[in-house]
């Protein structure tokens, strides 16, 4: 779960680098911010916890 959600994040910052796009407005959109969220709360003790049952 947490390679897929960074790959999501770094695909869609690649994309935009490759389509020489990039700028912070359009790095900090949702399809990059959710995923870093994401692999985020993966890493709490309470998500391992959970996972670990």
């Amino acid at each position: 779960m947490l390679a897929l959600e960074t790959l999501l994040a770094l695909g869609f910052v690649s994309a935009l680098a490759l389509d020489s796009d990039l700028d912070m407005r359009n790095v900090l959109n949702l399809n990059v911010v959710l995923p870093i969220i994401v692999v985020v709360l993966l890493f709490l003790p309470s998500a391992r916890a959970w996972f670990d049952r």
